[in-house]
């Protein structure tokens, strides 16, 4: 399968990004934290995909979320002992549970954003209060679908939060953009289209444009028509035809299994204590 994946590393006042081939509710809940402490040198937080939860409705977690979680922990005990604090909490960000057909149309994408642009707001006020409680951790964020897209309405109408992250992890994310071969995922070619989405521009994705000190990576699976990779040529509405087809087998539901998420938590977990 074919992923692309983006890198910007803060430098001074600008963003460096470097492009690399390889493989084409309401708040937080309770932390899974084997190493937790008050106030750990590491905070990541995780937000579930369409149809997902944890959620008011919903309380079975997301596959990717949590493969991205244990594969962190695991890489965690690699690393060297340099006399950096490895300390870390892994938090469950809940948010409202939509339904997958939201994705089928254009209405139900603006329905959807009703409901990111609530937890966005939510998870910004959440890592502002964790950052003035323990100013010394290191915030980071991973999102799989939906919730990599309240991460981009968070940054994009939020733009406070950038300067409190420390890592931004997005996998297959309806936002997603490559400018190398025109693709798009569903809310960025609906932001394209003229519809206000609040997904990062596609020009700087998946970074802002001004200066910011997090280190961002997104990953997107060939043949996924929610993220779009693989689906370059196609218009909006053929690409919600796409996302109306994809099933159980469609490669959006196999981060979790195929490699994605589980690579996604050995990058956290690389970058996530300096």
């Amino acid at each position: 399968m074919t992923r692309i994946k983006y890198r910007s590393v803060f430098l001074g006042l600008a963003a460096a990004a470097l492009l690399v081939p390889a493989l084409a509710a309401i708040g937080p809940s309770a932390a899974a934290a084997p190493q937790a402490s008050s106030c750990p040198r590491a905070l990541i937080i995780g937000l579930h995909g369409v149809a997902e939860g944890p959620s008011p409705t919903d309380s079975q977690k997301s596959s990717t979320i949590q493969t991205a979680f244990s594969a962190f922990a695991a890489e965690v005990k690699k690393l060297p002992n340099d006399g950096t604090s490895h300390s870390y909490r892994l938090q469950w960000f809940a948010y409202p549970t939509v339904p997958r057909n939201d994705f089928n149309s254009l209405s139900g994408l603006h329905d959807a954003l009703s409901t990111v642009a609530t937890a966005a707001t939510q998870l910004y006020n959440y890592v502002s209060g964790q950052t003035a409680a323990c100013p010394d951790t290191l915030i980071s964020v991973v999102g799989y679908s939906m919730g990599a897209w309240v991460i981009n309405v968070a940054l994009t109408r939020h733009y406070y939060m950038a300067a409190l992250l420390n890592l931004v992890q997005l996998e297959g994310d309806p936002c997603w953009s490559n400018t190398g071969d025109g693709s798009a995922g569903l809310a960025q070619r609906a932001q394209e289209a003229g519809a206000s989405m609040g997904c990062l521009g596609a020009d700087t994705y998946p970074y802002l444009s001004f200066a910011n000190p997090f280190t961002s990576q997104s990953l997107c699976y060939g043949n996924d028509p929610i993220c779009g990779e693989g689906y370059t040529a196609l218009t909006l509405p053929q690409e919600i035809a796409a996302a109306k087809n994809c099933g159980k087998g469609c490669s959006h539901f196999l981060y979790y299994k195929d490699g994605a998420a589980a690579e996604g938590g050995r990058w956290l977990a690389d970058y996530a204590f300096t």
